[in-house]
C-alpha cells in the first residue's frame, strides 16, 4: 500500500485544484498513487491518476446531474408506437474544469442519493477542522482474499501521537443488537478490524507516513 502523488499527476490535476481546494466541504484524501475527492462521505470523484498519459477519474453514475430544460421544470412527452418519448431529452452537466455552479449540483445529487444517519455522521467528523483526516473507505484485502474489510475514517490524534481508525454505526443499525443472547455483529467486525490491524501495523504506519504534499504547490488542500 502506497499513499503517494507524483509530480505528473499533480501538474495534471493543477487545472482542477482551485475549484475543488476553495470548497471546504470537500476532503481530498491520498490513494495508491490516486486522489479521491469526497462529499458527506460520498466519493465525488474517485480515482483521480495517470493512466497511458491521461488524467482519469470516475463519478457515480447517480451523482451526475442533468442540465435543466429551457424554460421549464418539465420535460415535454409524446406518446408514440413505442410509448412515451421525451421530445427534448435533457443531457448531462459534465464536470469540465469544476466550477462552483457545477460542483453545487454534483453535491445536490450526492445529498438526493444515498445519504443517511451514518453518512451524515462522517461528515460531521471530517468537516471539524482539528481532525486530521488521512482517508475514508480504508480498504484492506489480501491477495487471494474473496472479501475485504472497509473501515470508515483514518485520522491522526494529535494528543496521543497515532493513527486512529473510526467505525461509525448508526443507533438504528441492526448490527449494534446482539442475537439469541451472543455479542454483537459489529463486536466481531472489530475484532476482525484489529486482528487486520495489528498484523499490518508497519506498512499502515509507513504507508500513511509517506503521505506528504509538497506545502509550496498545495497549500490550500488539507492533507497529511
Amino acid at each position: 500500500m502506497v499513499r503517494y502523488l507524483s509530480d505528473e499527476l499533480i501538474d495534471a490535476l493543477s487545472p482542477f485544484v482551485r475549484g475543488l481546494a476553495d470548497d471546504r466541504e470537500l476532503q481530498p484524501e491520498i490513494r495508491d498513487h490516486s486522489l479521491t475527492i469526497y462529499y458527506r462521505g460520498a466519493a465525488l470523484i474517485r480515482d483521480f491518476k495517470i493512466d497511458n498519459g491521461n488524467l482519469v477519474g470516475a463519478v457515480h453514475y447517480q451523482y451526475i446531474p442533468l442540465q435543466r430544460p429551457v424554460d421549464s421544470d418539465y420535460v415535454p412527452l409524446i406518446g408514440t408506437s413505442e410509448g412515451l418519448q421525451m421530445t427534448s431529452p435533457p443531457g448531462i452537466i459534465a464536470a469540465g474544469i469544476i466550477r462552483p455552479d457545477v460542483l453545487s449540483e454534483y453535491k445536490r445529487m450526492i445529498r438526493c442519493v444515498g445519504q443517511n444517519l451514518e453518512s451524515e455522521i462522517i461528515h460531521q467528523i471530517v468537516s471539524r477542522p482539528e481532525n486530521l483526516i488521512v482517508d475514508q473507505e480504508i480498504k484492506f484485502q489480501e491477495p487471494g482474499e474473496r472479501t475485504s474489510d472497509k473501515i470508515d475514517l483514518c485520522h491522526y490524534d494529535l494528543k496521543l501521537e497515532c493513527l486512529a481508525f473510526v467505525e461509525v454505526k448508526g443507533i438504528h443499525d441492526l448490527r449494534l443488537k446482539s442475537k439469541n443472547n451472543g455479542s454483537p455483529e459489529v463486536i466481531d467486525q472489530l475484532r476482525g478490524y484489529r486482528q487486520r490491524l495489528e498484523q499490518h501495523q508497519a506498512e499502515i504506519v509507513k504507508a500513511c507516513s509517506d503521505c506528504i504534499v509538497d506545502p509550496n504547490r498545495w497549500t490550500d488542500f488539507r492533507l497529511l
